[in-house]
């Protein structure tokens, strides 16, 4: 019997922040903020967390609808899935349109591992 794929690191750390409760959620853009607090939507948690393991986020890269190459770089995506599409539905729709939480869409991202291959940039790498 073929092993199972599991989730690479990076992502692994990802799922893990949307878990953690430490991230305010928000829709309809990868970051707001509110009285000096930022929110972010899923996909700005993935931004948020691959710079804090070192990959380099330009501040326009904020203002985008979709993850700059740098982190799915380092995410393990294939640059023609900048909206992180699992299956029939992105992180962007389940966050945006589904309205998951961060919890649900964590669960979502488990469920498609094949999505991510091998990271590009790893942790700590630029």
């Amino acid at each position: 019997m073929p092993k199972k794929k599991e989730l690479n690191q990076n992502v692994k750390l990802w799922v893990e922040a949307l878990r953690s409760g430490k991230y305010n959620q928000c829709r309809g853009s990868l970051r707001t903020k509110n009285r000096r607090k930022y929110s972010y939507c899923a996909l700005g948690v993935a931004m948020k967390v691959a710079e804090t393991h070192g990959v380099v986020i330009e501040e326009h890269h904020w203002d985008r609808a979709s993850l700059p190459y740098s982190v799915m770089d380092w995410l393990g995506l294939r640059r023609d899935n900048f909206h992180v599409k699992l299956n029939s539905h992105s992180v962007i729709f389940l966050n945006d349109t589904s309205e998951l939480d961060f919890k649900e869409i964590a669960k979502q991202i488990e469920l498609h591992p094949t999505v991510f291959e091998t990271p590009k940039l790893n942790q700590g790498e630029r």
